[in-house]
């Protein structure tokens, strides 16, 4: 790359910076410090959470975040908290919601595994960072690091066979032994198009993935240039027993961007959770056999408002049931409450989160709560809320719920 390109480079990924900048600035705040950006819960087989978390240490203006990963845990009717990585990041954190990616898991010999997307230190210029994907995991008392790849996480599982599986917006990563098997975005559609005709497409669009212990998927969006939207949709699929990639093309519904993907744990099903902000609707999409079948429910009848309300997590307890998270309010006064709701033989079920209204931060609101299930049926929940919403310095406190199917118990965790 001549001096030139170089130069056009730079201009260009300042000018990208400054757009974003000038359109989130005022959801930053002037100061933002605290737990606060990115979380993530699972529950080990005792029922114990483990929370992974990005603290803010220091975010003026949105340029040049400076972030701490952290990992909670619950043992001994307390809560404990590690500083893992510390002044890691350097990065617009604030407005770039990838950044914020960071995802936990506990393995079959209760060892915690975190992974997150860090900025490779090696540049010039903060606009300019490389990000790579970096998986810790705790050796007895001392905390290993590892770099797997470049790009951004989206989720972390491991398999029952014990190998450990990222997926990323551009990758599949699968660990056996003590080596790292990548499959690209590229390699993964090459495979399917071996096994079936799809659409002619300009590029395939990452849109979202999932992944449990026996099988993981992406959803890709195919881009026509001359065409708005997507032309249709892929879903990859492979099962984490040493079998190959599968793909099936879905015919385009509406506005993807809105969807919040869940896999529906069932023989041969798969579905997903959306939110139409538009008609008022929160959708349930699963294929029944061959027929992609619509299930529908108004919040806005049930007293809701049809403004900036957003799926955050979903958790799928059987084949008949999901749960899901989502905020609703008035975002820009920081009037957003966390609600938890409830599918189950087609019957809709929303609640408020806690015993009253919890007002949840979300700035980021793909990264705004988490929730898991034990072995038990109980809901755990982490996220994210401002401990005075009146003052305009933000100090941000991780949060706990915890629901039995009758009560909620609620936890401070981090502030």
């Amino acid at each position: 790359m001549n001096q030139l390109e170089k130069q056009k480079k730079r201009l260009f990924a300042i000018c990208i910076f400054l757009i974003l900048f000038c359109f989130n600035c005022n959801d930053c705040g002037p100061s933002m410090v605290g737990p606060g950006v990115g979380n993530t819960i699972t529950v080990d087989l005792d029922g114990n959470p483990h929370i992974s978390y990005l603290e803010l240490q220091s975010c003026n203006d949105a340029i040049g975040c400076r972030d701490s990963l952290k990992y909670a845990f619950f043992e001994n009717d307390s809560w404990n908290i590690e500083i893992i990585e510390e002044d890691q990041l350097q990065a617009y954190t604030a407005i770039v919601n990838e950044i914020d990616a960071n995802f936990i898991t506990i393995d079959q010999d209760r060892t915690p595994h975190i992974v997150y997307a860090f900025c490779d230190p090696d540049v010039e210029y903060v606009y300019e960072c490389s990000y790579k994907i970096k998986h810790l995991y705790k050796n007895d008392e001392t905390w290993q690091a590892e770099i797997v790849g470049g790009g951004f996480p989206t989720k972390l599982v491991v398999s029952d066979s014990g190998n450990l599986v990222i997926l990323s917006e551009t990758s599949f990563f699968e660990k056996a032994g003590n080596e790292w098997y990548e499959e690209t975005k590229e390699e993964i559609i090459s495979s399917i198009k071996e096994q079936i005709e799809l659409q002619e497409c300009d590029d395939y669009q990452y849109l979202d993935s999932y992944a449990d212990s026996l099988i993981v998927g992406f959803l890709y969006g195919c881009v026509i240039n001359d065409q708005d939207g997507y032309g249709s949709f892929l879903h990859a699929r492979k099962a984490l027993n040493g079998g190959g990639w599968t793909g099936e093309e879905i015919a385009s519904y509406r506005n993807f961007e809105q969807y919040h993907w869940e896999w529906v744990k069932n023989e041969d099903g798969i579905g997903f959770i959306s939110l139409d902000w538009e008609e008022g609707l929160f959708r349930f999409i699963e294929t029944v056999g061959d027929i992609w079948a619509i299930d529908t429910y108004s919040f806005l009848e049930s007293g809701f408002s049809d403004y900036k309300s957003s799926i955050l997590d979903s958790y799928q307890e059987e084949s008949e049931i999901v749960h899901f998270l989502f905020s609703n309010g008035v975002w820009e006064k920081g009037n957003l409450q966390l609600y938890l709701g409830k599918r189950e033989h087609s019957d809709w079920t929303i609640m408020p989160a806690g015993e009253e209204k919890i007002q949840v931060y979300s700035v980021l609101l793909s990264q705004g709560a988490s929730m898991d299930m034990d072995t038990s049926g109980d809901i755990h929940v982490s996220y994210f809320f401002d401990r005075d919403s009146s003052s305009e310095d933000s100090r941000f406190v991780l949060g706990y719920l915890k629901f039995n199917g009758y009560s909620w118990e609620m936890n401070k965790v981090d502030e």
